[in-house]
């Protein structure tokens, strides 16, 4: 009987703990403007084009492992 019931307080205990585990604390990372910038290339049966998009300010916002959200100011530029 004693088993028993130190069994049943352990799993309670376990279940418990669980129950609390920290969460992810959410990151904000700026954008370095200097450094940054996104160059694409579109394709198509007869050709391609391409382009960059230069970042001038922003940040991303970050979960864990997910991108929660995020803000962007940007010049885009035709080559």
């Amino acid at each position: 009987m004693k088993l028993k019931i130190s069994s049943i307080f352990l799993l309670v205990a376990v279940v418990a703990l669980s129950a609390f585990k920290n969460p992810t604390k959410p990151v904000t990372y700026t954008v370095d403007a200097a450094k940054s910038t996104i160059t694409w290339i579109g394709k198509k049966v007869t050709g391609s084009h391409n382009g960059t998009v230069a970042l001038q300010s922003g940040t991303l916002a970050v979960n864990g492992k997910s991108v929660t959200g995020g803000t962007f100011c940007y010049r885009y530029d035709f080559n």
